[in-house]
């Protein structure tokens, strides 16, 4: 059997009916149909022409898989999800996935060697990922994409595991204006992608979203985002340069860790102070690897230290210019910097924390401006005492060893 037009007396076709078909080229289903049932047309590897009408509304699991001559179907506005292993090892080259489909299943499009490219359309109601545990392939493993257009969010339960993760032929992403949020896993290990557009909508670039993309050029983060997840450019060594905008309020450890080539981090003047999220278990910073050359800092950045800040150990680091909405140079921000040659501390400062610029060898001099507090007014009387103390032995020890002649 070659091909097949069901009547219009039909109204439900059941799963599995025509599995194995292999000599099956076209089919043609009739309106009335509710849905696309399962198994209905799998390994149906000669399958090349499927005529679907308006009143499908779902597409049930594993209905397509194997029809490896089928490149192309199209999904009507009236269908609302995609099963599990759908379209798995067919030959589609392209899919635009309607603004009414609001679920896909495991693996939908997994094992698709021809398919290149896939749209998303823009709306409103996000698509919920189905995410089996125990199955390893994502929703396009195996799938040589090169272009995807995102028009809504994509909601979905990680594991560690995000659509297009480890896709390493993509080098294209558009987000569309509906987009919120750039979810976590979803471009992880794509070692090819060059080009990302992010819209205006985007407030929250979630973690390890971008990690690992190696290849991603200078991405502009517009001033809609106001978070920026652990790891969420990771080991992207094609950065050269950043700009954080003022709407940032926090971001995530490790966020830019691995960033082989970015020289250059700019945060914009703002009021409100960026949280740099600390995680206790991890031994690496916020740009640990980078190697930065130039820093602007026009807001305060707050973390909790327990000996670590966001630039300490960056020996790369020469010049640090600090905004004039920054009050307080935390602890440790500078810590082992050993290249920093200039400082610009402005007359908002009024603290300098613990072991600011402790192991700063290069810098020859630093102005500190008449707006910086004394320790006896910014701390509490018994700890500026305390250090106050500590202070004047320092010193009696130093009269000491250069009287003996020990110290040079």
């Amino acid at each position: 059997m070659t091909s097949i037009t069901i009547p219009n007396s039909v109204t439900s076709i059941e799963s599995s009916v025509f599995y194995g078909c292999s000599g099956l080229t076209s089919v043609t289903i009739p309106n009335g149909i509710p849905d696309i049932a399962a198994s209905v047309f799998e390994r149906c590897s000669g399958l090349t022409s499927v005529t679907i009408p308006n009143s499908v509304t779902s597409f049930g699991n594993e209905a397509f898989k194997g029809c490896s001559r089928l490149t192309s179907i199209n999904i009507s506005n009236n269908v609302t999800s995609i099963g599990n292993e759908t379209f798995k090892g067919s030959g589609l080259t392209s899919v635009t996935i309607p603004n009414s489909i609001t679920s896909f299943g495991f693996s939908a499009f997994s094992e698709c060697s021809g398919l290149t490219s896939v749209t998303i359309e823009d709306g409103d109601k996000s698509i919920d990922m189905l995410y089996e545990r125990n199955f390893e392939n994502n929703f396009f493993s195996d799938c040589p994409l090169e272009t995807i257009y995102l028009g809504r969010n994509l909601t979905y339960d990680t594991y560690d595991l995000g659509p297009f993760q480890n896709c390493k032929t993509l080098n294209k992403v558009t987000f569309g204006n509906s987009v919120t949020a750039i979810s976590s896993y979803i471009f992880s290990g794509c070692s090819g992608l060059t080009s990302v557009t992010i819209p205006n909508s985007v407030t929250s670039i979630e973690s390890e979203a971008f990690r690992g993309c190696s290849r991603l050029t200078p991405v502009t983060i517009p001033n809609s985002v106001t978070s920026i997840g652990s790891l969420a450019f990771d080991g992207c060594s094609g950065l050269t340069s950043l700009t954080i905008p003022n709407s940032v309020t926090a971001i995530g450890f490790s966020a830019f860790s691995g960033c082989s080539g970015l020289t250059s981090v700019t945060i914009e003047d703002g009021d409100k102070s960026i949280d740099m999220l600390y995680e206790y278990n991890f031994e690496n910073n916020f740009f640990s690897d980078c190697p930065l050359e130039t820093i602007y800092l026009g807001r305060n950045l707050t973390y909790d230290t327990y000996e670590r800040s966001p630039f300490k150990n960056c020996k790369t680091l020469n010049k640090a210019t600090f905004g004039n909405s920054v009050t307080a140079i935390s602890s440790y921000f500078f810590y082992g910097c050993s290249g920093l040659t200039s400082v610009t501390i402005p007359n908002s400062v009024t603290s300098i924390g613990d072991y600011a610029f402790y192991g700063c060898s290069g810098l020859a001099s630093v102005t500190i401006p008449n707006s910086v507090l004394p320790l006896e007014i910014i701390l509490p009387p018994r700890v500026a005492g305390w250090r106050l103390l500590q202070f004047l032995i320092a010193l009696l020890q130093l009269e000491i060893m250069l009287s003996t002649g020990a110290a040079d």
